[in-house]
């Protein structure tokens, strides 16, 4: 029997069976779309935590759905992800000393929300003291108990790749500023800067940023470390010389240990939050426990016991099985005994080695300069990042050997190789701001503000191919000279990289008689340091003042040249010199000296010592001198023209100089052969709450019978400014000797009584003390004071000899106490002569003594 289509649906669907079958289909269909409805309710938000002041990236800031559990934290670069499938209208961030900030969001949407966050006073309140022991006191034992297990100074050697980036960038621009005519250019782009940042955000201005990419090796044992600077891009205001930069830029300059007691930083010692006595300086808090990356760690917030102490505020993460420091967010105030400091932030974050300690694998450093007097602040901001980290795999020693290396094409990298090499992701806001630089710097309001302040900070200023200066000494008085006008040059790296050409032409008004120098300098490698020079000068010299080739005295001779010299003297003179350093620390240099002298003051000597009826006036000398100096954990920088040592920080090593001068008589008509010999050693020791010291120790001797020039004149000072290689109160060329020995001590306080005094901790003052002191001894055929024509030197009125002194009888003692960073940049030192006082001395020399005096010298110092 035939059966049409539609019956044979309809017994089908009668089928008991088969409606199972479509029922459970039905169900499982319906499953399947509310699953899918369910997932296009997930609500998912991307986006960037910032300091709305520096739009420096927030790492550790905690991020919810406000009136839920459900929340994250922010990376390193402030990044963070958080979704859900729960009702929520509203995200909220909270971090300890910025202000909570809640937006709303869109429920069931991807979308990117930005924070900025504005700073904000550090509130305790909400931590519940309890009775008994403070349980952060438990984590910081043994935090201590594992501190060399987990220091990376248990690694016989670590190295890694490194990316760096520093920027500096001017801030606070007041509205007085903004309205100056000659800076309007500059405060047109703040306000283009202000839109880019947002309405919570504030504008900054970069003028110099410099992004490195390079490896970096260090050895503990012997003391090594070697950087080679694979890539490297500088942009910059007044930014001219980029080889030195580059070396500062990598990662040997930027290390923060918070595992040592002191943590150094611009020129000071902070103490480290997990220092053996942070107790003196911190109050700690348990605030939470918290899973950071897989691991349970402790968060202690520490605060200063006293604001103006160098210590931190913050918070620190601490891993709870290796109890070391997995993370830290740290801040130093205003309030802190520092100048011209808004705040300092440094941000680190650790990974644990094979071999145990940890390592650093992201830094983030931020220095915030105040204004002052309505003047710019300025922000400087340091990232550093680290990977591929092998440690205990040292090198060979000749692997070290050259310190920091910058490759050849380190400045030829495309922006391609920069985004596939940076560390870390710019958004294309920070591209574009980091653009604006070229156009910054091309301003011609900005190129006369670079052109005075490299001749305020310099003391010249470029024109072309050479430097005029130093304006400090265009000018200066003395009885020969009367009034005397002096202008001389350098010549640039615009010049040569290699050849340096400097000179000057003076001029006297009352000797009618032009005086001159003239040197040239020739660089023959930098690795190792290796230069040459020649030099020919006829000009007047005061004994012990201004006739050492090698010091730079800056302010102290310019003040000098206004006393009443008593011992000028005309010198024409020729020199030949080369330098080179053999290996890291150790560097000679060898000198030849020809001089005649030709005093403008009642002089003479006996040319043969069994001949008195014979008396010279003018003498000729010819001499070599080698000089060598030692020294362990420097470390150098290399500009076109010159090169900077950098001592380490943490524990400076005493730098030893021995230098050996032999005269050769007959050569060139010298009149004399003779033997000097000189040892130093000098040193600055950090000595942790107390201060640091200084100190510089100097024995010598001269071996021969020689004319009282060419002898020890120790170095007086009878200006009103200190100078740090001579005595506060000996007169000029007061003592001389033939046998010696010196020291000269300075013990830096800086806020340690101040601080705790109310009026002084205002004033940020600091306190040093100081004691200087010399004994020598003069055999008596050096003691021959005699003018020209033989006679013994005598003041006509007193009948008192007119020359000098000698130690023999004690040593030359004098003791001071000072204040430094008075109004930011002055010292001041009250000094006590303490010998060759007493009424007895006075009747044999004949010059005003002092026993007490004020000495002022200004120093940038933070």
């Amino acid at each position: 029997m035939g059966v049409n289509s539609a019956e044979f649906i309809i017994c089908i669907v009668k089928n008991r069976k088969f409606k199972n079958i479509i029922k459970r289909s039905t169900i499982i269909f319906t499953l399947i779309i509310i699953s899918k409805l369910v997932l296009a309710q997930e609500t998912i938000v991307r986006g960037k935590i910032t300091d709305a002041e520096t739009n420096d990236a927030l790492p550790f800031v905690n991020i919810y759905f406000t009136g839920t559990t459900i929340g994250a934290t922010s990376d390193f670069d402030g990044f963070f992800t958080l979704r859900t499938t729960s009702i929520v209208d509203s995200l909220s961030v909270s971090c300890l000393g910025y202000n909570q900030k809640t937006k709303a969001i869109k429920r069931g949407a991807k979308q990117t929300i930005n924070f900025q966050l504005g700073t904000s006073v550090q509130n305790l309140k909400e931590i519940i003291i309890v009775a008994g022991e403070n349980p952060a006191y438990r984590i910081l034992r043994k935090v201590e108990q594992y501190r060399d297990v987990n220091n990376t100074g248990n690694l016989s050697s670590y190295q890694f790749e490194n990316f760096t980036r520093i920027q500096i960038s001017i801030d606070n621009l007041s509205d007085k500023f903004k309205q100056k005519k000659l800076f309007k250019p500059i405060a047109n782009m703040f306000d283009s800067l202000q839109v880019v940042a947002g309405k919570d955000g504030k504008a900054i201005l970069p003028i110099f940023v410099s992004e490195t990419f390079s490896n970096y090796f260090y050895r503990k044992n012997p003391d090594a470390q070697k950087e080679d600077i694979l890539a490297s891009k500088i942009t910059g205001v007044g930014v001219e010389d980029h080889i030195w930069i580059n070396q500062l830029m990598g990662s040997s300059f930027q290390v923060f240990n918070f595992y040592e007691n002191w943590i150094p930083i611009l020129g000071k010692n902070f103490i480290s939050p997990i220092a053996k006595t942070g107790k003196a300086y911190y109050k700690y808090y348990l605030v939470d426990s918290i899973e950071i990356k897989g691991k349970k760690c402790y968060e202690l917030v520490v605060v200063p016991k006293r604001p103006l102490d160098l210590a931190f505020g913050g918070t620190i993460w601490i891993e709870d099985s290796s109890f070391a420091i997995k993370q830290l967010d740290l801040e130093i105030k205003k309030e802190a005994n520092l100048n011209w400091i808004e705040r300092v932030k440094v941000q680190q974050e650790f990974e644990q080695t094979k071999a145990g300690p940890w390592l650093p694998t992201k830094t983030r450093a931020l220095i915030d300069l105040m204004e002052v007097a309505n003047q710019p602040g300025f922000i400087s901001k340091y990232y550093s990042s680290s990977k591929d980290i092998v440690v205990n795999a040292p090198k060979s020693s000749s692997f070290y050997k050259e310190g920091i290396s910058v490759l050849e094409d380190a400045y030829n990298k495309d922006d391609q190789y920069w985004k596939e090499h940076r560390h870390d992701t710019l958004t294309s806001t920070e591209l574009e701001v980091f653009g604006m630089i070229d156009s910054i710097k091309n301003l011609p309001t900005i190129r006369t503000l670079v052109d005075i302040v490299e001749l305020v900070v310099y003391g010249y200023q470029p024109v072309g191919k050479v430097d005029i200066g130093p304006y400090i000494f265009l000018y200066k008085y003395n009885e020969v000279e009367g009034h005397r006008f002096r202008l001389g040059f350098t010549t640039n790296e615009t010049f040569s990289h290699n050849l340096i050409l400097k000179g000057y032409l003076a001029y006297g008004t009352k000797d009618l008689r032009y005086k001159y120098n003239m040197e040239a300098e020739y660089i023959f490698s930098r690795k190792p340091w290796t230069r040459a020079g020649i030099q020919h000068r006829d000009d007047i010299d005061q004994i012990s003042v201004t006739d050492d080739f090698f010091s730079r005295k800056g302010l102290f001779e310019f003040t000098a040249g206004f006393t009443n010299f008593d011992r000028l003297n005309n010198s024409l003179e020729y020199r030949l010199w080369g330098e080179r350093m053999f290996f890291d620390g150790f560097n000679q240099t060898i000198m030849f000296h020809h001089r005649k002298f030709t005093p403008y003051f009642p002089f003479g000597y006996y040319p043969d010592k069994a001949n008195t009826s014979l008396v010279k006036s003018e003498f000729v000398t010819s001499s070599i001198t080698l000089e060598s100096r030692f020294s362990t954990r420097e470390r150098y920088v290399y500009t076109h023209l010159n090169r900077i040592i950098i001592s380490s920080l943490h524990r400076p090593p005493p730098v030893y100089t021995l230098k050996l001068t032999a005269g050769i008589k007959g050569l060139f008509n010298s009149d004399f052969a003779y033997e000097k010999a000189a040892f130093n050693i000098s040193q600055t020791i950090p000595v942790g709450t107390f201060g640091k010291s200084n100190y510089s120790i100097t024995a010598g001797k001269v071996f021969n019978i020689l004319p009282y020039p060419l002898l020890q004149v120790h170095k007086g000072n009878e200006t009103i400014v200190s100078n740090p290689e001579s005595f506060y109160l000996m007169n000029f060329f007061e003592f001389v000797s033939d046998q010696w020995i010196s020291l000269f001590y300075e013990h830096h306080f800086e806020g340690l009584f101040t601080n705790r005094i109310p009026l002084l901790k205002k004033l940020k003052v600091r306190t040093l003390v100081m004691g200087n002191m010399v004994y020598g001894t003069l055999e008596k055929e050096n003691n021959k004071q005699i003018d020209g024509s033989g006679n013994p030197i005598t003041d006509p009125e007193t009948n008192i000899s007119e020359t000098f002194s000698t130690l023999e009888s004690m040593p030359y003692v004098e003791a001071g106490v000072g204040l430094e960073n008075i109004l930011n940049f002055i010292r001041l030192d009250a000094v006590w002569r303490l010998t060759y006082i007493n009424e007895q001395y006075r009747t044999i020399y004949p010059k005003p003594i002092h026993e007490f005096g004020l000495k002022i010298s200004f120093q940038f110092t933070f």
